[in-house]
């Protein structure tokens, strides 16, 4: 740990290679103090020459390894605000209490936390609120195409950009995941909301993708309108007004 210590609740960056999402500690289950090898199980913060056991919550999902099979994408940096605030290694994918909110898409070692079947609804006061689906759903499972104010094909794919991962759906069902440079099907593609993307030629995708790395403030209006289409697949569900 660094000099500031590590505290239960508190969110932190986490990097890992190349990534960099923001993880909340969710559970810290075991602290030992590395100078006297003292143990203790209901510690809420982890302090200068403390090791521990920490579960993470990553705000977006995260590809990694568990570090005894791939050191690389198996340990990671801790970074709160400037400093660096301490790291460490992946030792197991954790499957105790968790807070995962929305759709949760699960492969043996990933969750993919999506958006893909919450609600809109224009309510009295003239505003759209959103009504977030929950559901976790294993490699096999039988995903909900159609709902209250949204429908998916039988047959499409959804693009996590950030995770450099494509999450294939074959009929019906979530039947995979496969590294963004091995995503080779002419498939719907979707963002992690739904939106339809408008990637209908080879040389379309590699053009959304360089354009959403210099994408800021000025460019975000032109980009969501080329590349976006919400409606392909949602209706704004007008509730009593």
């Amino acid at each position: 740990m660094g000099q500031a210590p590590l505290v239960a609740g508190k969110s932190y960056k986490l990097k890992i290679a190349t990534q960099q999402v923001i993880a909340r500690v969710l559970k810290i289950l075991k602290v030992t103090d590395a100078s006297t090898l003292a143990t203790r199980e209901d510690a809420t913060k982890v302090q200068l020459n403390d090791v521990a056991e920490v579960v993470f919550q990553t705000e977006t999902p995260l590809v990694y390894d568990l570090f005894t099979q791939q050191q690389v994408t198996g340990r990671f940096v801790l970074v709160d605000g400037y400093d660096v605030t301490g790291g460490g290694t992946i030792t197991e994918h954790y499957q105790g209490d968790t807070e995962l909110d929305g759709a949760i898409f699960s492969t043996a070692k990933t969750d993919y936390q999506l958006n893909l079947f919450d609600q809109y609804c224009l309510t009295a006061g003239g505003q759209v609120v959103t009504r977030e689906h929950q559901g976790h759903y294993q490699i096999g499972a039988e995903l909900p195409l159609k709902g209250s104010g949204y429908t998916y094909p039988t047959d499409f794919a959804i693009l996590l950009t950030r995770q450099d991962r494509v999450l294939i759906v074959n009929d019906g069902r979530f039947s995979g995941v496969r590294a963004l440079s091995n995503y080779h099907e002419q498939l719907p593609l979707v963002n992690q909301r739904g939106a339809r993307l408008n990637l209908f030629t080879k040389t379309d995708l590699p053009q959304y993708l360089m354009e959403r790395e210099t994408l800021n403030d000025k460019t975000k209006p032109a980009f969501y309108q080329k590349w976006l289409d919400f409606d392909a697949y949602h209706q704004i569900v007008i509730e009593d007004i």
